[in-house]
């Protein structure tokens, strides 16, 4: 048999197949494309199922057709389900996993009010993306400094997934009179 002849007859197959009320969803493909990504950027779920009469993805995705692209944009580590059922009430599912790492810090921004000699002040630091957004997810250790050798400082703190760090500063004392 030629190539072709056995092309024919899978195709043929696949029809017959069908047409005989083959009514089990078949999931050729359900997975996300790419499956790890860093917070706030997107990954795509590629979704392939046929006798299917109804398709829907958990997570807010809903109903999709087959076969389908869907964008998704999740904030952390989610797993997608898909459920397939036929028109006679058969259902298989599936998952695909998106992975989503902490976005690395480009910036940081330091914001401290105007402080009296002696007084604590409260300091914001904040993590910023490589577009200068606001890092909602930075990981890592923040040490703050300062060119005034009798300023009292916070010891340096880990942070994960904080939108700032808000250490107390505690500033040196007023010089004496």
């Amino acid at each position: 048999m030629t190539r072709m002849h056995l092309f024919k007859a899978v195709a043929l197959a696949a029809l017959i197949s069908a047409c005989a009320g083959n009514s089990v969803p078949d999931i050729f493909a359900f997975q996300a494309a790419p499956d790890t990504i860093e917070a706030g950027s997107t990954s795509t779920l590629v979704v392939n199922v046929t006798n299917g009469e109804r398709i829907t993805v958990d997570q807010g995705v809903g109903e999709v057709f087959s076969p389908a692209i869907v964008t998704v944009q999740p904030l952390v580590t989610t797993t997608y389900t898909l459920t397939a059922r036929s028109h006679d009430g058969k259902v298989v599912s599936a998952t695909a996993t998106v992975t989503v790492l902490p976005v690395h810090a480009a910036s940081f921004t330091v914001t401290v009010p105007a402080a009296t000699a002696g007084t604590a002040v409260t300091a914001t630091l904040t993590a910023l993306d490589a577009k200068g957004n606001t890092s909602a997810t930075y990981a890592g250790t923040a040490k703050l400094t300062s060119d005034d050798a009798q300023a009292v400082l916070p010891r340096p703190r880990a942070r994960t997934c904080s939108r700032r760090l808000t250490p107390s500063l505690q500033p040196p004392p007023a010089p004496a009179r």
